[in-house]
């Protein structure tokens, strides 16, 4: 006991100083590359000496003044796997040290029952959803930057940088292009539609209106 006169484990450090903020300090002083301070966890087990189970460290990056915390837990072989690593910088890495600048980083699949994301600039993307490891194949994008029409909240491209599908703040919705005519839907190419379809105006271009079968229902008018 440390501190105290009756110890309730094997070490116990008790403190009445209410400025004291450190319990425990760990201190490497050797001044080298990449040098770590830590804790091991081990448990007895039919492993010789112990198996070790986890560990917490502080890991020096380089010859810098910059040093990464890292949470690691024993797998089923007795290896130790890094599970999460918080940089320097404050970037939280999960499943992976490969830092690619993001605040969150996670390797696998995630679940959440709420995810909420606050974009406070106006040219901000959300939620940006990749194919592989090219940024620039955006599979879908939950945003508020601005576009021709105004801001879009759901923007998913095709062919890696062509828009595909855009529904704006106002609720205009565009499918092939970002170009904003006006209309609440807008298609940029051919339209199938299996089911019946109704409307008060149907504008045609120069494109001729074919029906294989069906019925078309037309309130008020068709024109070109």
């Amino acid at each position: 006991g440390v501190g105290v006169i009756n110890p309730e484990v094997a070490l116990h450090v008790q403190t009445t100083d209410v400025a004291e903020t450190n319990l425990l300090i760990l201190e490497g002083d050797r001044n080298s590359l990449d040098t770590e301070v830590g804790i091991l966890f081990k448990d007895r087990s039919v492993f010789s000496g112990g198996q070790e189970v986890g560990r917490v460290f502080t890991e020096r990056q380089g010859s810098g003044a910059g040093f990464d915390m890292v949470l690691s837990a024993g797998h089923v072989n007795t290896t130790l796997v890094e599970g999460i690593r918080i940089k320097n910088t404050g970037n939280v890495l999960v499943g992976s040290n490969a830092d690619s600048g993001e605040k969150l980083q996670v390797n696998g699949t995630t679940k959440t029952t709420n995810l909420s994301v606050d974009s406070f600039a106006a040219s901000t993307s959300g939620i940006k959803v990749f194919r592989a490891a090219a940024s620039a194949n955006k599979f879908i994008e939950l945003s508020a930057t601005s576009i021709a029409g105004g801001s879009h909240w759901i923007h998913a491209t095709g062919n890696d940088t062509s828009d595909a599908f855009i529904v704006q703040g106002d609720g205009i919705v565009m499918i092939g292009s970002e170009t904003n005519t006006g209309e609440k839907l807008q298609v940029t190419g051919n339209a199938k539609v299996n089911g019946g379809l109704s409307a008060s105006v149907i504008s045609l271009g120069r494109s001729a209106l074919s029906i294989s079968s069906g019925v078309v229902t037309v309130v008020n008018s068709i024109h070109e």
